[in-house]
């Protein structure tokens, strides 16, 4: 932009326009309107002419000097206007006119001028204004800016601020109710380009805003603000606003909040559309699963300044923005609008609060399950009506109230009227007023009003678990007035009483009267709470037969054995004090008549404290025959204060203890400096999971932190039998002796550490130490040793030194299990690390031990790994040094499937394969020939190579370089680390991974991946290519197998690039796969296209499949989604004669340790269980459509079909698979009793759930009288099965035609028995029964031959007892026309004969004997 200078005219110039104008000005006097002097009425004297006689000389003198009067002043203005723009364009101008505005101001502004000018922009730091409670503070301001004059238009280019905090002296509210501006229009063009304030501090009230980043234009009347980044103490926000400068001031825009609620994302959107007389605001408010909007129509400057305001805001949790706030599932509603025909500001409506997660308070919930009331606000009034609280546990609390502002007759004092009390204004919204000084009686604001609530059924234990169960009801009032609040209660049930009367005012807080009451136990307390200085406060607390037992459960759950002692408490506990400036208290008490657990309990005594200083007391406590004593004092030189414990009955007490306890102990000297002696002893001591046979022990010890090298330090504990959820301790010994600048340690213990055995032994002497205020110690440790695991040997003494600041251990050798380490050093403090050792022949199988030892949990890996180790590492403000780790020996063993080695597995899918002959479990060896890790630190960088060479995988290498951050001289990688490097893997033959697949798995190919590194550790940039050639993969199992694979993927910065992706089907056609993978987005984002062309996928002598089609994967994250459309080509599926086979009712499975009888599934709740159950939340969006094509036959279970039809396969994250569409039968039979039907119609429709279609097949023996068949509706979970007939018979009639081809009256006895079985496999148990009943068939069930049918064929048996001993019976097959008669004749209890006749064999005689 140019800017135009401005030249002022010289006064030469000036003057010589003034004397061309032709004639000189005539002097007046004022008033006189141009008369001469004399007779006001004399008329003037004519004019002269021109040319006539000239003007007297005095005239031209006042002439003369007017203008040079004239003159003068006007090169005055000229002076300054020229001086001051000369000022305000120049450093050294502009730097004076700075110095003399910290002068005039007289020190009120002050700062440090660096450059610059007023005209163009300028540079100061430190800027300060003080006056009175204003405080402005600029920490530097660099601008940059011009001023153009045509059209004239301001420019600012740059304005970077640093920190600016502001605060002003509170202003007095205003009265004026506020007007709509009669225009906003500027009297410039305004530009901001670039405007930054790093930090802005706002007081009164407290605001924080950093980095702000403001870009704004201006016409003079069209106003655009653009706020590109705000961040608040809630998130990061942006803007954009337009505003007109001519009424109604159109409005437009929007604002947006990235904030987070805990570690959620939240994303808060406001738009704001019509004018400043007509405002709407429409929010939204979206998280992980917030779901809110809200719309808000306003009148800012009218009368009713509020036209309506709905809220709907969903799933919200008051714990995501407050780690203690209880967890809740909150929707709120509200819907606010003026009063109809209000001409002030007067809304009302309803507003609810529902709670889809109430829960207890103790358990991190929020006991609320509704809140519905009937909100009225105006401008003196706020008034609730038809409130209704729903707490947990069906309690309901209801009623109504108001607050409003009142003028009332001030209660004051001689000095000053006393303010309303805080409590009322907060309850208000609105502080009250006073006057100071005003007499009594004079009128102030204030706050009054109340509330009247009635209380259901309270449960209390719904609020806090260990509350009790209540049902507690009655009236709740809170009232408010001119001199404070009252809150009065009286709620009660059958059983309990809760009474509360507490007042609020300006003195402070007055509990008038508070009392539970339980049977025939009660406790009452009143005190006060002043609000002065020093917090004054005292109360007192009657107990009678109380038992804190009925209002808080203090014992937790009953244990076995163990009997829930019972109080009752009677007795008086009087209390005073101050809170400030040191916590102070006056505590006496009393307990007499009292029985704790069937037996006395009494107590009385006297403590006092003040603050860290308990004076002289004297209190003693006798609970269920366990006795605390406590005499004395402490805090200050020369106290001393004795306590003795004798608790030789801990269990009376609950809380989960038991055992004895005995305590003597005397406390003297400061807090800064005490000393304790004590003695104690305990037997059979249990504490929650924690048992302990026995401890003693003696302790003397004297000094604080830091303390003194004199000071006494002897402690000797000795215990036994300890137990607790991860160790198991059988002895325990401690022993420190001596003081803290020369004592010895002696520790021993042995048992268990979870499952891994201990036998420690530690022997050390040293001091304690005290560096630049921080505790440690320095000494020797002679004796470590472990002889259980892992094992562990000191081998020399170790010269060790440690505290909060400095760690130094000098050379030592440990000896292990599993190695040896040896170090040589190791020194950190003082932001300085150095190290340096070796570990030699570290045995991983020795490790993997140790870890299982103490976990309980079997490795997923086995290894006989041998490694060597060294280091050698300095780090301070840089880092340098190596850290190697090489392959001495051994490799690493996987077991094939992943199955738990504590699962008995049965492979029935190749027979006799187990895990000992190569099967699933099998044990597959890596092959690790090489492996070498080296990491080399160099200032701050680190360089890591790895060299691995497996015969089941292949070689990788990498050498990956990082940038490091080292603080402290701890080094580590930040995110935003510069990383750099290769990595190559090369697998040259695929086929060594069927050892790791399995047998049922072949694998052919090489594969080749080579990356290079770029970007920082967080944000990694690769590129590279993976390459494979000749790939087959064939799964004996299902038949699938593919080959001539070749496989060319990109790996970039930004994307994975399927170049060359194809496969070939085994029996022919190909599937081609190309697009990519964007990884610069927040997630990977699919874009991916597979082609099928004729891809035979199964090509099993039973199972083969052809198909061709197009799919595609696109989106990301929720987005992500599949589509696609395939045709088959052609299909052969064949079943086996029998159906797969399983688990008998019998069959006990051995699963880790236990055993579980199986339970036979029936396949309807089978397919309905997979059926429903849902996709993942990270599933993506499904829609494939699959054409059966012309060529779809399959075959199996007695039917041969040729199908066709359409299906549509839909699913989303978190909703089961959907299917719709039609497959029909276009031909085919179905063969039963060695029958053959003709399938004249088969329909399956899908509707909804893939599992459930809906199912219509007819099949029909024809070619007869009567023809006959089966007709099958319903679903498949639910399947009818009928039969039909044409022309239409009997049901008996129907099933003789079926399966014989005439009529039951020509059916001998064994096709009856047919029937019989036929009846019921067919129709079921009601309609079989029927028929079988018909037949005249005594016995009937279907299952495995008894006979001599083969094991694997189902059978129907049916049979007619012809007499007590003589029966009749016949076997069926009903997968093939196998079939056997027998007849059993009972000769007595222990003899039998059974004359058996079949297809299957000629005639057998058997006799059967019992021995029983």
């Amino acid at each position: 932009m140019t800017t135009m200078p401005l030249n002022p005219r010289t006064p030469a110039a000036m003057a010589s326009e003034i004397r061309d104008i032709g004639h000189e000005p005539t002097l007046t006097r004022p008033g006189a309107q141009g008369l001469p002097s004399g007779d006001p009425s004399t008329p003037p004297p004519p004019a002269p002419p021109p040319g006539d006689t000239p003007p007297p000389a005095h005239r031209r003198r006042w002439g003369r000097a007017l203008l040079a009067t004239l003159l003068a002043v006007l090169l005055i203005v000229v002076l300054a206007i020229g001086t001051l723009l000369w000022a305000m364009s120049s450093e050294r101008g502009s730097r004076w006119l700075w110095q003399a505005a910290v002068s005039t101001l007289g020190g009120k502004l002050s700062g440090e001028w660096r450059g610059g000018s007023f005209a163009n922009g300028f540079t100061v730091n430190d800027v300060r204004y003080l006056d009175g409670a204003t405080r402005i503070t600029v920490s530097r301001l660099d601008s940059r800016w011009a001023l153009r004059v045509r059209p004239l238009h301001f420019t600012v280019d740059k304005l970077h601020v640093g920190d600016v905090d502001l605060a002003f002296a509170p202003s007095p509210p205003s009265t004026t109710p506020a007007t709509l501006p009669q225009s906003l229009r500027l009297p410039l063009g305004l530009t901001l380009n670039d405007v930054r304030v790093a930090k802005l501090t706002l007081h009164a009230p407290e605001l924080v805003l950093e980095d702000i980043r403001v870009a704004a234009r201006s016409d003079g009347t069209q106003h655009t603000i653009q706020i590109e980044h705000l961040g608040t103490p809630y998130g990061e926000a942006q803007a954009s606003l337009q505003l007109n400068g001519r009424r109604p001031f159109a409005l437009g825009g929007n604002v947006g909040l990235q904030a987070k609620a805990g570690d959620i994302p939240v994303a808060l959107q406001a738009n704001l559309t019509g004018s400043l007389d007509a405002l709407v605001v429409d929010l939204s408010a979206s998280g992980e699963k917030l779901n809110g909007t809200a719309h808000i129509a306003a009148s800012p400057f009218g009368a009713v300044p509020l036209s309506r305001a709905q809220i709907a805001l969903d799933h919200l949790n008051p714990h995501d923005f407050a780690p203690g706030a209880p967890q809740a599932d909150l929707a709120v509603r509200a819907d606010l609008r003026p009063e109809p025909g209000a001409k002030v500001f007067r809304v009302l409506g309803p507003v609810s609060v529902i709670n889809a997660k109430p829960g207890a308070i103790d358990a991190g919930a929020l006991p609320v399950e509704s809140l519905r009331t009937q909100v009225l606000l105006d401008a003196t009034r706020q008034a609730l009506t038809g409130i209704e609280l729903k707490l947990a546990g069906r309690a309901v609390l209801t009623g109504s109230g108001e607050l409003r502002r009142e003028k009332v007759a001030a209660v004051v004092s001689d000095s000053a009227a006393t303010p309303a009390p805080p409590q009322a204004a907060s309850a208000s919204g609105a502080s009250a007023k006073s006057g100071t000084g005003a007499t009594a009686g004079a009128a102030t604001e204030a706050t009054v009003g109340g509330f009247a609530f009635t209380l259901r059924d309270l449960d209390l234990r719904a609020l806090y678990g260990k509350l009790p169960a209540t049902k507690l009801g009655g009236p709740l009032d809170v009232k408010l007035d001119a001199t404070g609040q009252r809150i009065v209660l009286d709620w009660r049930d059958a059983a309990r009483r809760v009474l509360a009367d507490v007042g609020l005012d300006a003195k402070g807080t007055t509990i008038h009267a508070l009392s539970l009451d339980a049977g025939a136990g009660k406790v009452t307390a009143t005190g006060v709470l002043e609000n002065g200085d020093t917090g004054a406060y005292r109360a007192q607390i009657k107990l009678s037969r109380f038992d804190p037992a009925a209002w808080y459960d203090l014992y937790g759950p009953p244990r076995r054995g163990q009997k829930t002692p019972t109080a009752s408490v009677t007795g008086q506990l009087d209390a005073q004090g101050a809170l400030r400036p040191a916590f102070g208290l006056a505590l006496k008490f009393a307990v007499q008549d009292s029985v704790y657990a069937d037996l006395p309990m009494s107590g009385a005594g006297t403590v006092r404290l003040e603050g860290t200083r308990l004076m002289p007391s004297d209190a003693n406590l006798l609970v269920a025959g366990n006795k605390v004593a406590l005499r004395g004092s402490f805090g200050a030189a020369g106290d001393r204060m004795s306590v003795n414990v004798d608790a030789p009955s801990l269990d009376k007490l609950g809380f989960g203890l038991a055992g004895r306890l005995q305590l003597d102990g005397q406390v003297s000297g400061t807090i800064e400096r005490p000393a304790v002696v004590a003695t104690l002893s305990a037997d059979k001591l249990v504490f929650g999971a924690q048992k302990l046979e026995h401890l003693s022990g003696k302790v003397d010890v004297s000094g604080g932190l830091p303390g003194a090298a004199s000071d006494r330090l002897n402690v000797t504990l000795d215990g036994r039998g300890f137990s607790s959820e991860i160790a198991r301790l059988d002895r325990l010994s401690l022993a420190l002796a001596g003081t803290r600048g020369a004592h010895t340690l002696h520790l021993k213990a042995a048992g268990k550490l979870r499952q891994a055995p201990l036998d420690m032994n530690v022997d050390a002497a040293g001091a304690v130490t005290n560096t630049r205020g921080k505790p440690g110690w320095r000494g020797t440790i002679q004796t470590l040793e472990n002889a259980g695991v892992p094992k562990l040997r000191l081998s020399a003494p170790w010269q060790v030194e440690a505290s909060a600041d400095r760690v130094r251990l000098g050379a030592a050798r440990l000896v292990t299990g599993a190695g040896t380490l040896a170090l040589t050093h190791l020194d950190y403090g003082d932001g300085q690390l150095k190290t340096a050792g070796a570990l030699d022949t570290l045995d991983i199988a020795q490790v993997l031990n140790v870890v299982q030892s103490f976990t309980g949990a079997p490795m997923p890996v086995e290894s006989n790994l041998v490694l060597d180790g060294k280091w050698d590492v300095r780090a301070g403000q840089r880092a340098d040094g190596f850290v190697e780790i090489v392959r001495r020996s051994g490799d690493v063993t996987l077991r094939r499937g992943g199955i738990n080695e504590h699962v008995n597995v049965t492979v029935t899918g190749i027979p006799g394969l187990t895990a000992e002959k190569g099967g699933v479990g099998a044990r597959v060896p890596l092959g690790i020939s090489e492996l070498r890790t080296r990491i080399d630190l160099s200032a701050q960088s680190a360089n890591a190579r790895v060299r691995a060479v497996s015969s089941l995988v292949g070689t990788l290498d990498a050498d990956v370089k990082s940038g490091l951050h080292v603080q402290n001289g701890i080094p580590s990688l930040p995110d935003d680390a510069p990383l750099s490097g290769r990595i190559a893997l090369a697998i040259p033959d695929l086929s060594r991974f069927e050892d790791l697949a399995g047998a049922q798995f072949a694998f052919k190919g090489r594969a080749n991946l080579q990356v290079a590194l770029a970007g920082t550790v967080a944000k990694p940039r690769p590129t590279g290519e993976l390459t494979a050639d000749d790939l087959a993969v064939q799964m004996f199992d299902t038949g699938v197998s593919v080959k001539d694979g070749r496989v060319r993927v990109s790996l970039t910065p930004n994307e994975i690039v399927l170049r060359d992706v194809v496969v070939t089907g085994g029996g022919g056609g190909t599937a081609r796969a190309s697009g990519n993978i964007r990884l610069d987005t927040p997630e990977p984002t699919l874009g991916i296209a597979l082609v099928a062309d004729k891809l035979q996928l199964f090509a099993a002598p039973d199972r083969q499949l052809s198909l061709s089609g197009e799919a595609r994967a696109t989106g990301s994250g929720d987005a992500a989604s599949v589509t696609g459309n395939f045709t088959v080509d052609r299909a052969r599926f064949a079943l086996p004669p029998s159906s797969a086979p399983k688990l008998g009712d019998d069959v006990i499975v051995v699963r880790g340790g236990a055993q579980a009888r199986t339970r036979p599934l029936d396949a309807r709740d089978e397919a309905a269980r997979i059926g429903d159950k849902p996709a993942s939340r990270f599933s993506p969006h499904v829609d494939l459509a699959l054409n059966l094509g012309r060529d779809f036959r399959f075959v199996g279970a007695g039917a041969d079909l040729l199908l066709r039809g359409s299906v549509r396969l839909q699913s989303d994250p978190l909703t089961p698979m959907r299917a719709t569409g039609t497959i029909t039968v276009a031909e085919g039979t179905y063969e039963a009793f060695d029958r053959k039907l003709a399938i004249e119609r088969g329909q399956i429709n899908f509707v909804g759930p893939l599992d459930n279609p809906n199912v219509y097949i007819q099949a029909m023996r024809r070619n007869q009288e009567v023809a006959a068949g089966v007709l099958v509706t319903g679903t498949v979970r639910q399947l009818r099965v009928s039969l039909v007939s044409e022309p239409n018979v009997s049901d008996e009639e129907k099933l003789s035609w079926l399966m014989f081809g005439h009529g039951p009256d020509g059916a001998g006895l064994g096709q009856r028995q047919a029937m019989a079985g036929a009846a019921s496999a067919l129709l079921g148990t009601t309609g079989g029964k029927r028929i079988i009943k018909d037949l005249g068939i005594d016995e009937f069930s279907i299952g495995t031959s008894d006979s001599g049918l083969p094991d694997d064929q189902q059978v129907v048996k049916v049979g007619k007892a012809i007499s007590d001993s003589f029966a009749l019976g016949y076997e069926q097959s009903l997968t093939s026309a196998a079939s056997i008669v027998k007849i059993t004749w009972q000769l007595s209890r222990r003899w039998q004969l059974v004359l058996r006749t079949g297809s299957l064999s000629g005639f057998d005689v058997l006799f059967n004997r019992r021995f029983d």
